[in-house]
């Protein structure tokens, strides 16, 4: 696979960390409904334990970044997705160096998480 490869899949696990959460908390309350057959309850809790590893995953890879390429990160994919260009204004730096450090953060995230880029 080519460096492109993981960092495209590392961007997909950063933009679906949101969903990930929300579908944690919707599965943690289906499994404490009492009226669940045995195996709806073994189905449950194994999303659970999925999607609490894939979480722990993903922000055990953002906890590799510096304060600006989390900064960054959070805001092109996480908590919203805006652009360089938007982030100007929020972040004293100019778009190249936003887009650096965004590749920077991205080929960590990638190295955390697959191991290589």
């Amino acid at each position: 696979m080519t460096k492109n490869y993981y960092v495209k899949k590392s961007v997909k696990y950063i933009k679906e960390l949101k969903l990930s959460k929300n579908a944690l908390e919707y599965y943690k309350k289906l499994s404490g409904q009492g009226d669940l057959s045995a195996s709806k309850k073994e189905k449950i809790t194994a999303k659970i334990t999925a999607l609490t590893n894939e979480i722990s995953a993903i922000e055990g890879a953002l906890s590799f970044l510096s304060d600006i390429e989390h900064e960054i990160i959070d805001k092109m994919y996480i908590s919203s997705e805006r652009s360089a260009e938007d982030l100007c204004g929020d972040i004293p730096l100019e778009r190249s160096s936003i887009y650096r450090y965004r590749k920077i953060a991205l080929e960590k995230i990638s190295m955390a998480l697959f191991g290589r880029i």
